[in-house]
Formats: C-alpha cells, structure tokens, sequence
C-alpha cells in the first residue's frame, strides 16, 4: 500500500476501500527519480512528481562562488546572480562579489599574516613565513625555497626546476 492511499472501512457498506490521503505529503515511491526542481507528492492517490515553483532556491554545493542556483520554469537548475555568496577570505586576499562574479583583492604586500608557523608576510595574495622572506612576482618565498620562477612550499625541495616533497 502506498502512503498516498489509505483504508476505509465502514462496517454497513461492506468491504474496506481506499481513499486518497496525505494529499500533498511527501512520498517515497515516484514514478521516476527526483531531481533537484522536481519533488514527490501524493496527488490524488498517487505519488507523482511535483515540479517546484520558479526561482526555488535548490541546494548550493558550490558556496562562495557568487551565485545561488534556482529553478526556472521549465524546470531545470540555472543560476542567477548573488553577491551576498561571497567567497572566503584570508589574510592576504579579501574575496567580495560584484554582479554575480568573484572578486578577489589582494592585501598590501608586507601586511602581517598567519603563515601557521612563525610571523608571516603578504606577498601577491600568499602568507609567507618571514624567515629568509622574499617577494618574487610569482608569489612569496624564502630565499632558500626558490625553484626557477617559482616558490617551494616549506618541507618541498627543488628538483630539476620542479617543487617535489
């Protein structure tokens, strides 16, 4: 029996019939699978699909990206602008939206920072331990951590112009 249908009985009429109950409800055995803008429901004995009103916000997997996904009336998930979704800032970046799109800042070059050892320095976005500190144009680095154009992380080294653990 399905939670959309439930027994009447009336001793003097006879046999036990069902009726439609729970209209509305949420039901568990749709014809086909739910997705995001489509819902089951009970409606009139039946569990169908019921599509959900236009711009329903749906489920955002992707928070801080500047936009909210809702439905549209056909149906389908699209997303439309939201610059209240901002993305995470750090110490050296500041993220904010403008129009539906990420914006991100970087702090001044220098600004203290939480490298999570030691004091830190911004440099081009990154928090760089300031032991041996050196702003290159590819980011921050220790000067003993240079690798070619770019900067190892502490504990890598450089290994034929690669940053390798």
């Amino acid at each position: 029996a399905s939670v959309c249908l439930a027994p009447r009985c009336d001793k003097m009429k006879g046999p036990c019939t069902t009726k439609n109950a729970g209209e509305g409800q949420a039901c568990p055995d749709p014809p086909s699978a739910p997705d995001e803008c489509h819902v089951a429901r009970c409606k009139m004995g039946d569990c169908v699909l019921v599509q959900l009103a236009k711009d329903t916000v749906v489920d955002d997997a992707k928070n801080g990206d500047c936009k909210k996904y809702v439905c549209d009336a056909a149906g389908d998930v699209i997303s439309k602008p939201d610059d209240g979704d901002k993305p995470e800032s750090t110490d050296c970046v500041a993220g904010a939206c403008s129009g539906g799109n990420e914006v991100l800042t970087a702090e001044e070059d220098g600004t203290a920072c939480d490298p999570g050892i030691g004091n830190g320095a911004c440099c081009k976005g990154g928090c760089c331990n300031t032991l041996g500190f050196s702003c290159l144009d590819t980011g921050c680095c220790a000067d003993l951590l240079k690798c070619g154009s770019s900067c190892c992380e502490i504990g890598q080294v450089c290994y034929q112009g690669n940053c390798v653990p």
